[in-house]
């Protein structure tokens, strides 16, 4: 029986080894993309509100014209 827990707890040491090597590669690569697209998503939030404004102007006009 201590030879399975104490392979369960090698194994999850190697895991937690590995891991925690590739974290910081994983920051570098997956984090670079995700501040961009989260930036991105902010600037184009408030464009199409402003749209979203304009195109509910659009049909109350239209509907004053009609």
């Amino acid at each position: 029986i201590s030879y399975a827990n104490n392979s369960v707890f090698t194994v999850q040491n190697t895991f937690e080894v590995i891991f925690m090597a590739n974290f910081q590669t994983i920051v570098a690569n997956l984090g670079f993309p995700i501040a961009i697209s989260l930036y991105l998503l902010v600037r184009i939030e408030g464009k199409l509100q402003a749209l979203t404004d304009s195109i509910n102007e659009l049909s109350h006009n239209i509907t004053k014209m009609g």
